[in-house]
């Protein structure tokens, strides 16, 4: 077995020494240029899927970064008071006043293609950063993207290299964050959404009367949210308004959850395959005791 533990931690070391532009899937950069409006960006992240996505100065120069925690951390300042509120002030404001609102770094990383994966995930991906720029091999100009989803998509399909941990259980593997922040079924959605800028959050827990699970509340919620409605959605209970706007956006989308005895393989499979953020991990009862992000699968390849 000692001879087959070394030959599973070399396959993962080879695994791990891969040139990040071997991972690239779609050269060419996805970003928003700065007069775009929060509602535009909020469906372009929806439509694609990010988390974030780079807000362009000119061509090749970026301003920053435009995530999900931006938004929120936007809509609770602007819209605070369901009394006064002015919906405008949100959705038609350009991208930059969200920028300046999140606390989080907006720099945008900017890698060498040569990069090996091991430091990607050491230096950014398993601390949280969820996409970098990748520039071209003869010049300084950003050439294509690389996302933690992506990485991630890259490592289910080369499950072989990773049969040194693979298959042990995410508990095993220490994966499970053992604290949930949630909101209550009926509370309402702007209180929830308050609730995930305090703890810089991209995603709260909604949980019924008897604590089980019922639904995730994240900022990818607030797409397609038109001005006329915005007051009546956003005082609306959480569980409510996350429906209405699934309907409004035809989502058909599930619940993602797991359990702490599912295995590393299992799950990266669920999370690439329901192109989910963030899995929530429950009991025997549904409740919710944990959650496991894309940050954490990154670095459980290093641990």
């Amino acid at each position: 077995t000692r001879k087959m533990e070394n030959q599973q931690n070399q396959s993962l070391q080879e695994l791990l020494d891969t040139k990040i532009s071997q991972i690239v899937t779609n050269p060419g950069v996805y970003s928003l240029e700065s007069t775009t409006t929060v509602a535009k960006a909020l469906q372009e992240l929806a439509a694609n899927n990010y988390l974030s996505v780079p807000i362009e100065k000119q061509k090749g120069e970026f301003l920053g970064i435009f995530d999900v925690i931006g938004v929120v951390s936007f809509l609770v300042k602007t819209c605070k008071d369901l009394n006064k509120m002015n919906p405008e002030k949100f959705i038609d404001a350009p991208v930059t006043d969200a920028l300046n609102v999140s606390q989080k770094e907006n720099d945008f990383i900017i890698l060498d293609p040569n990069t090996p994966l091991r430091s990607l995930l050491s230096n950014h991906f398993a601390k949280g950063v969820h996409r970098v720029g990748v520039h071209g091999t003869d010049s300084k100009q950003v050439h294509s993207i690389i996302t933690q989803t992506d990485v991630l998509v890259y490592l289910s399909k080369h499950l072989s290299q990773l049969t040194s941990f693979s298959q042990q259980t995410i508990q095993h593997l220490h994966l499970v964050k053992e604290w949930v922040i949630f909101v209550q079924s009926k509370e309402r959605a702007l209180k929830a959404f308050i609730k995930m800028d305090e703890h810089d959050l991209s995603a709260v827990a909604i949980v019924d009367l008897q604590d089980h699970l019922v639904g995730n509340l994240s900022a990818s919620d607030l797409r397609g949210i038109q001005s006329k409605d915005f007051v009546r959605l956003l005082s609306l209970p959480v569980m409510d308004f996350v429906n209405q706007q699934k309907q409004n956006n035809n989502d058909q989308s599930h619940l993602a959850m797991c359990k702490g005895t599912d295995t590393y393989e299992s799950v990266l499979k669920t999370m690439v395959e329901q192109k989910v953020h963030r899995l929530w991990v429950i009991d025997n009862n549904l409740k919710p005791i944990g959650v496991v992000s894309l940050t954490d699968l990154c670095a459980a390849v290093l641990k």
